[in-house]
């Protein structure tokens, strides 16, 4: 076709501004980074997102500007907080800091299966052997508790399970020797049992006897009754199958298993009860 005149210029499109965080953190790389953890990427800054998605910020998959699988995934993980120019001026060795004093040294990491640390379980590592010193570590909450057994707290992923408290000393005093429960602790226990009556009416029902036979002790019915014992309140056992109202303690506390279908959960140690608040 043809045309006249000139096109009117358009107006300068309008960006957004990012922030100038002065030197470029160091660029992505897989492995363990947390919530607030930053890095670059063509001159982008940016930062680690809170739980959940910071569990995704080293992993193969996630890393900024980049569509592997997923288109974009790495937005999961990571949000643009501004841009960088040159390199963060490096900074000298980390210095043990032993103002940030989480106090005694608990017992040491040791590995183990997914149910060998709880929520709230605390150890320590050694940093260095000369001076000695330790760090302490706590164990996350549910289900990312099922790490701190198989990650070192102070390895790649062991942020998955453990949170750093800080710097530890020494060792937690001694306790005494614990002295077995000796109280008298019992419950009334209720079962419905089935049971065998004699000189049941002949010819009635569940009876044994037509109603052409003779009555007499040979005429027998079962019948199901309510039998109530005085029973002791003992320690969660696996051997036992718990069933509705069955009570068990934990020390001096005692739990009651809920009625159908719960109590089936009663039954299975990962729903054995604890002394905490949330328990």
């Amino acid at each position: 076709g043809y045309c006249s005149g000139t096109i009117k210029p358009t107006t300068a499109p309008v960006g957004v501004s990012l922030p100038n965080m002065g030197g470029c953190p160091e660029k992505w790389s897989s492995q363990s980074y947390e919530e607030g953890d930053r890095v670059s990427s063509k001159n982008i800054v940016l930062q680690c997102n809170p739980m959940p998605h910071s569990l995704h910020c080293g992993q193969i998959g996630y890393e900024p500007h980049t569509d592997l699988a997923i288109p974009s995934a790495w937005k999961v993980a990571w949000t643009i907080v501004g841009f960088c120019e040159g390199t963060i001026e490096p900074t000298g060795t980390p210095n043990f800091d032993p103002t940030n004093n989480a106090g005694p040294c608990p017992e040491e990491w040791a590995a183990g299966s997914s149910t060998k640390y709880e929520e709230g379980d605390i150890v320590s590592v050694i940093t260095s052997t000369a001076p000695i010193r330790k760090v302490a570590f706590k164990c996350r909450e549910y289900p990312l508790s099922g790490y701190c057994g198989q990650i070192p707290p102070n390895e790649f992923g062991g942020n998955l399970g453990w949170s750093f408290m800080g710097s530890c000393d020494g060792t937690f005093a001694p306790t005494g020797a614990p002295a077995p429960y000796a109280g008298f602790c019992q419950y009334r226990k209720c079962e419905i049992v089935e049971t065998t009556t004699t000189n049941c009416m002949p010819g009635s029902s569940g009876c044994s006897c037509t109603s052409s036979q003779s009555a007499g002790v040979g005429c027998t019915k079962k019948v199901e009754e309510e039998q109530c014992n005085d029973t002791d309140v003992e320690p969660w056992n696996s051997r036992t199958n718990y069933v509705a109202d069955d009570v068990i303690r934990l020390g001096t506390v005692r739990f009651k298993c809920r009625g159908y279908p719960f109590y089936l959960w009663c039954r299975q140690l990962a729903y054995l009860p604890t002394l905490a608040s949330d328990g």
